[in-house]
């Protein structure tokens, strides 16, 4: 009876082992270090994050509905998410401090002659995440405050006027001047009624390290500030995109600034206007797939610590594990109205931009670059060019002849990367 017994209970460990998924959680800070000893809930199955910030979920294989995703420590605020099927293989997941501040400021139409007034709702999303996390209302004398995490960074939506942004952090007491212009016509992109739920993708490898997870979500914080920024920067060249950047409904805008985070899949590729790899080919396959559309290549070699390195169309080589690159891969040489016949076709990419290392502070290091040309613009000034030419097209349906741009930068350290070299073509 005890082999019996026990013979049942071995076929139902086996059957549970083989019939279950593995789902990986990583929790890190807003600056990517590990929160260990993270309490992470999956569904029923519950555990602890390691020293490097990772716990393993066993999720059963029945399992064919949403579930939940709890992450919390004390000190931090908790994180909460619903997981559809089919469940993703790894989940990153940033917890900000439980310390709070107030973002605060007074709202205004036009100038600061034109106080608003009472009433108004200002909702505000999570700058990283993009997700609202709350909103507040306009008093008689237009003010309004907001309370958050002080390591939260923040835009700003006045519900009114959803197509303007306002970025803020704890502390920052604004004047917000809401524009009430005429909204004109938009471009042929926009009147075409192609999807714009993605408007960009951020594919990480399935072997990706925690420091690539921290890259993607600095490459959404970076197209979001590029596109909040484009707007001053674009009308001193073109006074024209001011209103015809305004004027764009809130659904497409906040729809152009989504970003998915997901595994290798070729299709989700072309799913959004802008594909971000991110990665280098050890734990991106998707990098595989366009190294040989970059001018400045991965090169295998195995008798090398990272096992690839950069390889310039000169010949010289970076072997270090701190160099990366920032890669714009034009998908069309001239953007014109022929190319809304391929986006409507099912491929929507305007552009694949390749955020890759020799390892993974090769990586970091392109990442961080990456938000610091899209927001400054004082360095990588070839590369924004290029790219603030798809925001012409989209949005004004100018047509625009793009380039491929490689920047190779190098890691310095958790806040720094320089840029090495900039090839163009």
């Amino acid at each position: 009876m005890f082999k019996v017994l026990l013979i049942a209970v071995l076929l139902i460990a086996c059957m549970y082992s083989v019939t279950a998924y593995a789902l990986t959680i990583r929790v890190f800070d807003i600056y990517g270090n590990p929160i260990e000893g993270a309490n992470v809930k999956v569904a029923y199955d519950e555990k602890k994050t390691n020293a490097e910030g990772i716990a393993v979920m066993d999720i059963p294989q029945q399992y064919t509905v949403p579930i939940s995703l709890v992450v919390s420590k004390d000190g931090y605020e908790s994180y909460g998410a619903i997981l559809n099927p089919p469940y993703p293989t790894s989940y990153e997941v940033v917890l900000y401090s439980s310390e709070t501040g107030y973002i605060s400021g007074i709202l205004y139409f036009n100038s600061t002659d034109t106080p608003a007034g009472a009433g108004y709702v200002i909702e505000f999303f999570d700058a990283l995440r993009n997700e609202s996390i709350g909103f507040s209302v306009t008093d008689d004398n237009s003010r309004f405050d907001f309370e958050v995490s002080m390591d939260r960074t923040c835009f700003l939506i006045v519900t009114d006027y959803p197509e303007q942004r306002f970025e803020a952090v704890p502390g920052d007491d604004l004047e917000i001047i809401v524009k009430t212009t005429e909204r004109p016509k938009a471009s042929i992109l926009l009147q075409s009624g192609v999807k714009f739920d993605p408007g960009s993708v951020i594919v990480v490898g399935v072997e990706a390290n925690q420091m690539d997870g921290v890259t993607a979500l600095q490459v959404r914080s970076a197209l979001l500030t590029w596109i909040k920024e484009a707007d001053p920067r674009i009308t001193e060249k073109v006074p024209d995109f001011q209103d015809r950047y305004t004027s764009i409904s809130a659904t497409t805008l906040d729809q152009l600034q989504t970003v998915e985070i997901a595994n290798d899949n070729a299709n989700l590729e072309k799913s959004g206007f802008i594909t971000v790899i991110v990665g280098g080919p050890e734990v991106n396959a998707s990098m595989l797939r366009y190294n040989s559309s970059l001018s400045t290549k991965f090169i295998e070699d195995r008798n090398l610590a990272n096992k690839w390195f950069i390889q310039e169309p000169s010949g010289f080589s970076y072997k270090d594990s701190e160099y990366g690159i920032i890669a714009l891969i034009p998908m069309f040489s001239r953007l014109d109205d022929s190319a809304i016949h391929t986006i409507t076709g099912g491929d929507k990419r305007l552009c694949m931009l390749v955020i890759a290392g020799n390892a993974r502070e090769g990586t970091y290091a392109a990442g961080l670059k990456l938000k610091q040309i899209l927001k400054e613009g004082a360095e990588g000034q070839e590369l924004l060019t290029e790219l603030d030419k798809l925001l012409l097209w989209i949005f004004m349906g100018q047509e625009q002849t793009i380039q491929p741009v490689t920047v190779v930068v190098k890691y310095v350290d958790q806040s720094t990367a320089s840029i090495v070299d900039v090839l163009l073509g």
